[in-house]
């Protein structure tokens, strides 16, 4: 992950990492330990990157002053040396591995997800699918039971019907147990 820049030497480079007024250190993606101390890439403060001096630094005579001093160039890049360019590389690398690390941590909560909404999905179906098939036993059951009610009512009827129609047993008068 570190790779250095080498220089040939007698041939003149500048180095750059960011623009007047923008800040070095890039916003925290989460929690993370892989460099508590910030051993890697050191915390100095530099004006030059001080998002809140860099209207004073922009002014025409301000600006002047630090291009013709080698501070910054014309297009407002602030200058570095060999070494904090590759401790930024460095610091930049970091953070991209730490931004990749992160998205496919999203990524594969969003696939968790995703199974368990289909589970959930497929659970919910079967839930309804019983839940219909004891509704349809409820009403046979339902139906059945009317029809038996039916068929008793009916039996009854034809009972009291047959029970009507037979002549009734007439008492004979004088035959009386005393």
């Amino acid at each position: 992950m570190s790779s250095k820049h080498p220089v040939k030497p007698r041939c003149k480079y500048m180095f750059q990492r960011r623009e007047l007024g923008q800040p070095l250190h890039l916003p925290n993606l989460g929690f993370d330990l892989t460099d508590p101390h910030c051993h890697s890439f050191k915390s100095e403060y530099n004006s030059l990157h001080d998002p809140h001096l860099k209207n004073y630094f922009q002014s025409k005579t301000m600006h002047k002053r630090l291009v013709s001093e080698g501070y910054i160039t014309k297009e407002n890049k602030v200058k570095c040396s060999l070494q904090q360019y590759n401790q930024y590389n460095d610091y930049i690398d970091r953070k991209m591995a730490q931004l990749e690390r992160q998205t496919m941590d999203e990524q594969n909560v969003k696939k968790r997800i995703e199974v368990i909404n289909r589970n959930n999905a497929q659970t919910m179906k079967k839930i309804r699918e019983r839940e219909q098939y004891k509704q349809h036993l409820l009403e046979r059951m339902e139906m059945n039971w009317q029809e038996n009610n039916l068929q008793m009512l009916s039996h009854m009827n034809e009972m009291t019907q047959q029970d009507t129609k037979k002549p009734k047993p007439k008492k004979k008068k004088g035959s009386s147990k005393q």
